[in-house]
């Protein structure tokens, strides 16, 4: 039963009510009722697809128009049947005039299609492009163009229908292939070129197009894999290759996926160096030879086993003099020195080809038996120059030694009996030189610089510099002359006086120095030399005692020691390095590296230079003087900021690593925790010193000696202040934090780190941080002891610090910046008792439900030097003030190392402050001071007081103004205005830095604001900013600031200061050039 038109293909055995009768109701509902289905279209393309699954014979019936109205029809109705592209169906065809049914290879020609071969041999005899029928696209033109365009894409997404030829299937190579490989392979190629541009190279393809047959420039044919792309750069580079005789050679270059030669790559220079090994060898030209040479030279490593199986098959070394010839690479030395004759040095010939011949290769420099040869017949023709002769020849041995290279059993024998060693007698004048065999055992090799000093003149010591010794350090060792060490006779003592420790921070930032430092060594050729750890350690004191038999030699506080063992240097440094002393130092330490890693002469200015510079700046130091940085440059070690032991607790660091935003707790950006150290670990004598610390809790006697701080007078005003606090809503003021711009950081290899640590001991912890944490440590010891004696229940999870964990107790994982040092609630009245027996004033309102928090600050020297609360101690001081239920309570620990430490009591320190008992000066924390007097600007953790600082000039006579400068007009007293004013004490200029309302012209302002302030300003300070009453608001220790030009003339009004001064010092100048005339 039909619903309309619908097609029916011919070749189906169907009937079709006709369409009147099908409209009818009464008859569709008796067609209903027999059981005729409603004929669609889903079902004519089913029953057309029925009919073409079948084989060419079962639709011979059928015409081609039937087989074009069958394709029409499924894409009419291929939304409906569900069809994105032509069918597995039989289409007409036509190949060379004669029709035919076939389902695949089916071509349609399109001109747009590149390369357009289909309509190029479509009538060519014997061609295998069958193309489709032109009566589709004629039955096709009663329709728009885009539905036209939209059934030609229905057509090629078929994988039958294509529009250039296919040449591949199934994995096999089809008729188009062969068909189009004899006519014309210009044509194949360019359908190789589509092929891939566009699809995915298969297996069979890659293994096809080389064995592909071509002709060649000869005029035989010859498979492409043999052959050459004759390029313009191929004919030049290549010219003895065989070349393929193509069109458009330029075009190919996509054959280089193949494996063709369409470049001149490794594979191809080294086909060119063999035909040119086959040529006479008068014939050759040399730079032919040398331009092969330079191509391979920048072959990739990947390449080189190719290269060395090529050399390895055949002489391809050309040596044009003294007679050309072509000899192998074993017979070839790189380098030789210019003593050594006999051999062919590669490095004069081709000197710009060290990576193929030296790296590829393997060509090495001379052979060791041509200068053990020339050192054992030295002897035998002695001259007045032995000494420098006998070490130029061992220097070349020692360069020629490697890992793997062995003496022979007759060079090493003949080596050994020699006796061309020269040796200085000892205790003869003028100095005698004789010469010694290695078997000898009366004199000795003087291996280390500070032994050769110590024991020189005093025995037998080989006529060498230590410098050269250590050059000579491999070959000693492969010639079993280590006993002959002074080293190795001599015994050596490193005797530390006082308490040494650990600086991780130091040797972190040396360690990487260090690595630097052995990259400059040129004479090593196989890779960065092994670079020793060093450890290093501060110490208060050191002796170094050398012993050789019954000789012994002392040195005593030596800057920088060095301890040389089998697998580490261990360096120790004084804890306190001079400034006038720092240079030396430095070149303590360049020296040592210099021999110790053989840095050749010219290399010690830049030796020198990574000494001193920052971390951060070594790499760009090394890259800029023309040498390669280590592989592992991954050191970014910053510096922080410095504060004395004395002046911080762990609490402290904790809030200047919280304020710098978490860069101190981390000096990089992983995941992963730094490794923590314990104090046991970097001080050796911590244990004894803390026992010595509880001995001296456990015999402490409280007495009246916590002195009382305030007069009735100070009690009575803290008792007003008291009940103010109480009237008041929020009575807490702030604390004036005084802006301060950071000194310039010191990077030196002596340098110490000018931001603080975090309380745990990392790698990057300095000496002062390490010294830093035990001082705490044992002074928070000290109170717990102290606490356990006399109060019944305490324990030490009363102590809620970080510390506890140093003495052996559990760690305390709480913030700590949210707790004091102790923590303790006074339900049994002990620590009040405590207090009152030593004398401490208490406020009446404390009870036994207080809970007293005790924060301890510990010094090594008595307790009148300022102390360092941080923002959270000063926050909870504060907020404790008038709280009877918080005790907040300040011990000072004074004279920690001693047998009887002080200790001073600050109770309720808020009140203290306000009453004007203690000062508190900010920067990045606060510093208290027992003072009334002055308001103290500290910079950090550097305390400049009044005490401190006293110039040798006082008064007006100190300074004299150069002038102001105005950025602007000096009428307009915005205008900024920077002031220079030379400093007599400190023999620079000083900047003061203002408004124009305040510096005027010609008055000269600046000098009485600097004189008032003068003694609380540090040397460091280059520049200060003062706002228009005159006040400092900021200073600056930036060098950039420093506009100091020569020295500035003494006024005569200076001479009273100057009363009963007999010599004026300029030591502190740094540059000569700032001597001004008249001076």
């Amino acid at each position: 039963m039909a619903t309309g038109d619908e097609y029916v293909p011919s070749g189906i055995n169907i009937s079709i009510i006709e369409r009147n009768a099908s409209q009818d109701p009464e008859r569709r509902r008796f067609h209903d009722f027999l059981g005729i289905p409603v004929y669609n279209a889903t079902q004519v393309c089913t029953l057309i697809l029925d009919l073409h699954a079948g084989t060419p014979s079962s639709i011979e019936q059928r015409t081609p128009e039937d087989l074009v109205k069958d394709a029409l029809y499924i894409f009419r109705n291929r939304d409906e049947f569900g069809s994105d592209r032509a069918s597995d169906m039989y289409f007409s065809v036509v190949n060379q005039g004669h029709y035919s049914r076939r389902k695949d290879q089916i071509y349609i020609i399109d001109h747009k299609s590149q390369p357009s071969l289909v309509e190029k041999y479509k009538d060519t005899p014997k061609n295998p492009f069958y193309v489709l029928d032109e009566l589709y696209m004629a039955c096709m033109r009663g329709y728009d163009l885009i539905t036209q365009k939209v059934f030609l894409e229905w057509l090629l997404k078929s994988p039958s229908i294509s529009t250039v030829p296919i040449l591949l299937r199934d994995h096999y190579t089809t008729p188009e292939w062969v068909f189009l490989r004899d006519t014309d392979v210009t044509d194949l190629l360019a359908v190789l070129e589509q092929t891939c541009k566009y699809d995915t190279l298969s297996p069979r393809l890659m293994q096809a197009v080389p064995e592909l047959r071509v002709n060649c420039s000869d005029g035989n044919r010859r498979p492409l894999a043999e052959l050459a792309i004759p390029t313009k750069e191929m004919l030049r580079l290549c010219p003895h290759l065989d070349f393929a005789d193509l069109r458009e050679p330029e075009r190919w270059g996509f054959l280089s996926r193949f494996g063709i030669l369409t470049r001149p790559n490794t594979v191809a220079m080294l086909r060119e160096l063999e035909l040119l090994a086959d040529l006479p060898a008068d014939s050759v030209d040399k730079d032919a030879v040398h331009e092969c040479y330079r191509v391979l030279n920048r072959s990739s490593k990947q390449e080189h086993n190719l290269i060395l199986q090529a050399f390895s098959s055949k002489p391809l070394v050309f040596k044009a003099r003294p007679q050309p010839a072509w000899i192998r690479q074993d017979l070839c030395v790189w380098n030789a020195p210019p003593v050594l004759k006999h051999v062919t040095r590669l490095i004069t010939r081709y000197g710009d080809c060290q990576t193929l011949f030296f790296y590829c290769l393997g060509i090495q420099s001379a052979s060791i038996k041509h200068v053990a040869d020339e050192l054992c017949s030295f002897q035998e023709g002695r001259n007045e120059d032995i000494a420098q002769r006998c070490e130029e020849l061992l220097l070349i041995l020692e360069r020629y030694l490697s890992q793997e290279t062995e003496f022979t059993a007759h060079h090493f024998l003949r080596i050994r009996h020699a006796r061309v060693f020269p040796v200085s007698e000892a205790g003869k004048e003028p100095q005698a030189v004789v010469l010694r065999a290695l078997q000898d055992d009366d004199w000795y090799i003087p291996d280390k610089m500070t032994l050769e000093m110590d024991f020189r003149n005093k025995v037998n010591l080989l006529a060498f510099s230590v410098r050269s010794i250590e050059k000579l350090k491999f070959l000693w060792t492969k010639l079993n002359c280590q006993r002959l060490f002074l080293s190795h006779a001599v015994d050596v003592a490193i005797e530390p006086r006082g308490d040494k420790r650990r600086d991780l921070s130091r040797e972190a930032e040396l360690q990487t120095r260090v690595t630097y430092i052995t990259c400059l060594n040129t004479s090593v050729t196989t890779g960065p030399p092994r670079v020793p750890p060093v450890r290093v350690w501060g110490i208060d004191s050191i002796v170094k005692v050398s012993r050789l038999h019954s000789i012994k030699v002392e040195r005593h506080d030596t800057l920088v020691t060095f301890d040389e063992k089998a697998d580490f240097t261990e360096v120790y440094f004084l804890m306190v390095i001079p400034e006038e002393h720092r240079e030396q130092a430095i070149f303590t330490l360049a020296d040592f590296f210099c021999r110790r890693y053989d840095v050749i002469s010219e290399d010690n200015n830049l030796l020198n230079h990574l000494l001193r510079a920052p971390v951060e700046a070594l790499a760009s130091i090394m890259l800029s003087n023309n040498r390669f940085p280590p592989d592992d440059d991954i050191h970014r070690h910053k510096p922080a900021d410095e504060r004395t032991p004395d002046e911080i607790d762990l609490d402290d660091l904790e809030e200047l690593a919280e304020q710098e935003g978490g860069h101190v707790q981390r000096q990089s950006n992983d995941l992963s925790p730094p490794t923590q150290y314990s104090l046991r670990d970097l001080v050796p004598s911590l244990a004894s010193r803390s026992q010595k610390v509880t001995a001296s809790a456990q015999n402490f006697r409280i007495s009246k000696r916590f002195k009382q701080l305030s007069s009735p007078q100070e009690r009575a005003k803290r008792e007003r202040l008291q009940k103010l606090l109480l009237t008041m809503g929020n009575p807490l003021s702030t604390l004036p934090v005084i802006s301060i711009q950071d000194d310039p950081p010191c990077s030196t290899a002596l340098s110490r780190d000018r931001h603080e640590a975090p309380p745990e001991l990392t790698a990057l912890s300095t000496a002062q941080q390490v010294r830093t944490r035990e001082i705490g440590s044992l002074g928070e010891l000290f109170v717990h002891t102290l606490f356990g004696r006399y109060i019944d229940d305490w324990s030490f999870e009363n102590w809620t610090s970080k510390l506890r964990v140093e003495n052996g107790y559990q760690p305390f994982t709480l913030p700590e910046g949210q707790f004091a040092d102790f923590t303790y609630l006074d339900r049994s009245g002990d620590m009040r008792a405590f207090l009152q027996v030593a004398g401490v004033e208490l406020n009446p309102e404390w009870s036994r439900s207080t809970t007293y928090h005790v924060e301890v600050k510990t010094t090594t020297i008595d307790d009148k030097e300022p102390f360092f609360v941080s923002q959270n101690q000063v926050n909870m001081m504060r907020s404790y003030a008038n709280d009877p239920n918080n005790a907040y309570i300040i011990m000072r620990v004074s004279q920690v190392n001693n047998e009887s430490p002080e200790l001073k009591c600050y109770s309720n320190p808020w009140l203290l402050h306000l009453e004007g008992t203690l000062q508190f000066a900010s920067a990045s924390g606060y510093q208290v001071y027992e003072a009334r007097l002055v308001a103290i600007v500290v910079k950090g953790s550097q305390t400049l007081s009044q005490n401190n600082n006293q110039g040798m000039i006082e008064g007006l006579d100190r300074f004299n103004s150069e002038g102001q400068a105005y950025f602007g007009s000096s009428d307009n007293p915005k205008t900024l205005t920077h002031c220079n004013v030379w400093d007599w004490d400190q023999l620079r200029m000083m900047k003061a830095i203002g408004t124009a309302k305040l510096f005027p012209p010609e008055e000269d302002v600046e000098v009485p604001i600097l004189a008032q302030f003068a003694n609380y300003l540090s040397p460091k300070v280059r520049a200060v900013t003062v706002d228009d009453e005159g006040l400092i608001v900021e200073v600056s220790a930036d060098p950039e600031q420093d506009d100091t030009g020569f020295i500035g003339y003494l006024p005569l009004t200076a001479t009273k200061s100057l009363h009963d001064c007999r010599t004026v010092h300029y030591s502190k100048l740094q540059e000569l050039d700032r001597l001004g005339p008249g001076v």
